[in-house]
């Protein structure tokens, strides 16, 4: 009876575990496409914003310069 409920217990464990890893692979598939366009994006925004930042701040640093040249 011990031996049979252990049985049943892995067995049952065993069938939980195969259920959720196919539930995992399905959410994989269904989640990595669209992570990798939104990791993309984001990396190719924020280059586009590191690069106007970069550009502004340099255009700030001349005219500060200058102005200090000026005088």
């Amino acid at each position: 009876m011990q031996s049979r409920r252990l049985d049943y217990l892995r067995e049952s464990r065993f069938s939980t575990t195969s259920w959720k890893k196919i539930i995992h692979t399905q959410r994989i598939r269904n989640f990595t496409i669209p992570l990798l366009f939104q990791v993309i994006v984001i990396t190719t925004l924020s280059r586009c914003l590191i690069l106007i930042f970069h550009k502004s701040w340099h255009k700030i640093n001349f005219s500060t310069e200058n102005k200090r040249t000026v005088r």
